[in-house]
């Protein structure tokens, strides 16, 4: 199993777990125009949500974790 599944796996629920899960997903040379059309919001969103700037609603973020763990 790869460190991202296994990171979204054993996500937290925290907005920090989220926070590194997206930048390890970046990191990973994956899109976040990809990530963004998915989930209708803008690329620099995601960029925001990477930085712990932002992020989304908790049950927007289980969505979001379920659907890279998918990819994972």
């Amino acid at each position: 199993m790869n460190q991202l599944k296994t990171m979204c796996l054993t996500w937290d629920n925290s907005n920090e777990g989220f926070k590194n899960i997206i930048k390890q997903y970046l990191e990973n040379r994956n899109s976040e125009i990809t990530l963004a059309g998915e989930f209708e919001v803008a690329p620099s969103t995601i960029k925001r949500w990477a930085n712990g700037v932002t992020a989304p609603l908790t049950r927007m973020q289980k969505l979001i974790i379920n659907y890279i763990a998918k990819l994972s």
